[in-house]
């Protein structure tokens, strides 16, 4: 049985003053901000000083574990927001939610794998890479998503009691260690997809299980080993109603990529891999999003504060989308030049880029409350709504080129914005709950 949030818990999220997530934002910020530095400075060294058609290489490697991420993470968010909020009291009802969805998505990955290996390891030779690059960069983006989804299982029920400062030391620590790495790298010459990926991914994946796990367990029991079938048929039922969402999702972040990727054009592919480091920048909001606003959205019980709630969180998403647009046009040039000589001719595409980044996180943002509130119900219209739009999109523009595949990000990114208005609607009116 869950149990509803206990008054205490409720007290801490219900205020909805806004000058009450203004405060919570800036105590939060702080240490969010040297972690997430620390982290692009990394990732524009390995883009800097990466010959190109290698940083190519390396970028379907990464897209292939984001792939496996978002595969993965079928029904697992928004189980653990809707149905982990109640239980943040409950020691052994967390444990059992945190092992069904453990199990789940190990499930996923195992079911994944034989599809999605041999069109990573297809794209990677279509566009020049050895064999044995080619075999140990899928290895290891395999072993990456492993040890996410270890930590994932760590850090949830940390962020949904809010423990938020043990988190980002956690992530400071991590990205201090994989700076480090490669700066090692660096010194010995030797910044290729190979050892950067060992390195400062799948080494310095390990180092948050071991600093999560003590504090996690104190919140969640580690030997639960079954969890009521109440639970899981809630989990199943949830996970049955996100795939739409994650087939979406899937589909605006990867079909862009893999067109220019399938094509050959192996430049591109490094452009979009480097354009995509600029994303980097709002990293600091989308911890916020996740960590700070999203955990609150799922434990607000009155109607009215969660409208005022989400209101706020799409006003947050929409200041941020802005502030990237105009701080990308403001600082164009140092951005290009972080990026790289062989990076100078993209201008263009840089702002092209960064208006695509904005909607995202507007989107996503207004999206946020959807997961928390698990309103999956009626989802399944999603993937017409954004593959359909998509797919009519692809004959009128030119797909294997950088500017046509924004392009198709950005009909991807409406399609969704729209799917979730449309969801939040449903919401508000009591129609989008998903039981088991």
């Amino acid at each position: 049985m869950e149990k509803p949030a206990s008054d205490a818990q409720q007290a801490l999220v219900s205020k909805t003053h806004w000058r009450d997530w203004v405060k919570r934002i800036a105590a939060f910020s702080g240490l969010e901000i040297v972690s997430r530095v620390l982290q692009m400075a990394a990732s524009l060294l390995i883009v800097r000083l990466m010959v190109k058609e290698e940083f190519a290489w390396y970028s379907l490697a990464v897209a292939f574990q984001g792939m496996l991420g978002f595969v993965t993470m079928i029904g697992a968010g928004s189980a653990l927001f809707a149905m982990g909020g109640p239980l943040i009291e409950d020691r052994r009802g967390m444990g059992q939610l945190l092992h069904a969805v453990g199990r789940w998505r190990f499930w996923l990955m195992a079911f994944s794998l034989p599809v999605l290996l041999p069109i990573y390891g297809f794209l990677l030779m279509r566009n020049g890479c050895p064999p044995l690059t080619l075999a140990l960069l899928l290895v290891f983006g395999g072993l990456t998503m492993w040890l996410e989804i270890q930590r994932h299982m760590l850090s949830a029920p940390l962020e949904l009691a809010q423990r938020y400062n043990f988190l980002q030391k956690v992530d400071c620590i991590s990205a201090v260690v994989r700076l480090a790495g490669v700066g090692v790298l660096i010194a010995c010459a030797w910044i290729k997809p190979v050892p950067v990926m060992l390195i400062s991914v799948v080494l310095v994946g390990w180092l948050p299980l071991v600093l999560m796990r003590k504090a996690s367990h104190a919140i969640a029991d580690p030997d639960v080993r079954e969890a009521p079938e109440a639970m899981k048929k809630r989990l199943r039922a949830l996970a049955i109603a996100a795939t739409p969402s994650a087939l979406s999702y899937v589909a605006e972040a990867q079909y862009a990529t893999l067109f220019v990727a399938l094509a050959g054009f192996t430049a591109g592919v490094a452009e979009l891999g480097a354009l995509g480091r600029i994303g980097l920048l709002l990293t600091v909001p989308a911890a916020i999003l996740g960590r700070v606003i999203q955990p609150r959205l799922a434990l607000i019980r009155e109607d009215t504060d969660l409208r005022r709630a989400w209101l706020r969180t799409a006003g947050f998403g929409l200041l941020i989308g802005t502030g990237m647009i105009v701080g990308t046009w403001l600082f164009q040039d140092l951005l290009l030049w972080l990026l790289g000589s062989e990076y100078q001719y993209v201008r263009a595409d840089l702002m092209f880029y960064a208006g695509f980044l904005g909607l995202s996180f507007l989107t996503n943002a207004n999206g946020s409350i959807i997961e928390a509130r698990g309103w999956l119900k009626r989802a399944w219209v999603r993937p017409f709504v954004v593959i359909g739009a998509m797919l009519l999109a692809t004959p009128i523009v030119s797909v294997a080129t950088v500017p046509g595949a924004i392009v198709l990000m950005y009909v991807g990114c409406l399609a969704n914005l729209a799917t979730d208005l449309f969801l939040i609607i449903r919401g508000f009116r009591g129609l989008s709950d998903v039981h088991g």
